[in-house]
């Protein structure tokens, strides 16, 4: 398993500096054999949610994260079909 973080800031937002990052990071991850991404996302972040489903992502769980009192949703996106149990994994 491996973890990228990215972001873009507030000034730069709405330029589809996001979406050409998330694009090449989405590449590079398929071209390196990964089946399965998982996007992680505050709930409050509606840009970043409708991001995400433009890649046809969809939620998979919701969450608090301790100390922090937004909840955080999981995108989950894959390139093959799983079954329930994978997915609950």
């Amino acid at each position: 398993m491996s973890w990228l973080q990215m972001g873009v800031h507030k000034e730069y937002r709405g330029q589809g500096i996001g979406t050409a990052l998330l694009s090449h990071a989405l590449q590079e991850a398929r071209s390196q054999g990964l089946e399965r991404v998982e996007l992680g996302v505050y709930a409050p972040n509606l840009a970043a949610i409708r991001l995400y489903k433009k890649y046809e992502s969809r939620p998979k769980v919701g969450r608090r994260e301790p100390g922090n009192l937004m909840e955080v949703m999981t995108m989950l996106l894959t390139w093959r079909c799983y079954s329930m149990r994978e997915l609950l994994m």
